[in-house]
């Protein structure tokens, strides 16, 4: 991965975790905080790896299409 790629990816990990932290802290705090206690911590790993492996998919298949 070129150092531009990894430079886009990291910044878009970045601004979804911010994304998620602005619903925590400015929704209503307590029940999403219960939410995730009730979802239990294997199961948002699980999550946000199947997301980010979508996105590198969609990466990878986009770079076949620019490069054909």
């Amino acid at each position: 991965m070129s150092p531009h790629h990894r430079r886009a990816l990291t910044l878009s990990i970045g601004l979804a975790a911010l994304l998620y932290l602005s619903v925590v802290l400015f929704a209503d705090r307590d029940a999403v905080l219960a939410a995730l206690r009730r979802v239990g911590s294997p199961v948002l790993v699980a999550i946000f790896a199947l997301s980010l492996l979508n996105y590198l998919l969609r990466f990878w298949r986009w770079q076949r299409y620019i490069a054909a």
